[in-house]
């Protein structure tokens, strides 16, 4: 349910960026696609730390004791999960 809601949320945004930024603040078309290039950089940093928590924490877990239940990988997921209204508090006002 989590990542289904976190999926609705990201393509939200992305329907809203055109709908947003053109009226309210004035960006051209070309200007109009810059948000896109942030969600880029937001999307390599996220991939990059989760590959440094897997290969530092998860991995050498893993290979000891097997996966375990999932509660045991949702217990670093709650350190990242208010980022996200956090986000839509920021793009609301």
């Amino acid at each position: 349910m989590y990542v289904a809601l976190v999926y609705g949320i990201f393509y939200s945004f992305l329907e809203c960026f055109p709908l947003v930024y053109p009226p309210l603040y004035g960006f051209n078309l070309g200007e109009s696609n810059l948000p896109f290039v942030t969600v880029v950089i937001a999307l390599v940093f996220a991939m990059s730390t989760y590959m440094l928590y897997w290969g530092k924490v998860s991995a050498p877990r893993v290979a000891r004791n097997g996966f375990g239940p999932p509660e045991d990988r949702l217990y670093y997921a709650l350190f990242t999960s208010w980022l996200i209204p956090i986000g839509l508090f920021i793009f609301g006002q």
